[in-house]
């Protein structure tokens, strides 16, 4: 009895919700910066979002002496969420590998590191029903790297927004 009622209910369900398995907003710049370029958006609770993005790049060539050989790749992953007097904002840390390159010291056998704490805010029009266009502006970041520096509005660049359904 409990599982032919635990079927049935599941069978609602399906027949309820979206086909999709998977919506996602994707905001991407014009400039290929050096952090992960891509951002992608997945809705949480409280009107919240997921923030999280990934770059990588492969080597040119390969130095004598093993540094810089290895491929290099960043991770962002923060929060979108409302804050007071700025509005709507992305609060992300990125992680980074240190540019493929051989560690030493007290970072020896970290694979990633936390480099930056950053806030962002974007402006983004409608060009349809699902791709925008915009600009971004990053309103501060604190980098964690070990040189003890603040940034205030450091970059303003064009972005391109779209939904993807899985």
């Amino acid at each position: 009895m409990n599982k032919s009622f635990l079927a049935l209910m599941v069978a609602v369900l399906m027949l309820s919700v979206p086909a999709h398995a998977l919506d996602l907003g994707v905001v991407t710049g014009f400039n290929g910066s050096s952090a992960p370029s891509g951002k992608f958006y997945h809705p949480l609770p409280m009107d919240m979002e997921l923030v999280f993005g990934f770059s990588a790049q492969l080597p040119a060539q390969k130095y004598n002496n093993n540094t810089g050989s290895q491929a290099d790749f960043d991770i962002l992953l923060g929060v979108n969420s409302d804050m007071p007097l700025v509005g709507n904002v992305d609060m992300y840390f990125v992680m980074d590998d240190e540019d493929g390159t051989v560690r030493t010291g007290k970072n020896e056998g970290s694979d990633l590191m936390v480099t930056k704490f950053a806030v962002t805010k974007r402006w983004m029009y409608p060009l349809n029903d699902r791709v925008n266009l915009g600009f971004q502006a990053t309103l501060g970041e604190v980098l964690l790297d070990g040189s003890k520096q603040v940034n205030v509005l450091t970059e303003i660049s064009p972005v391109l927004g779209a939904t993807i359904s899985f």
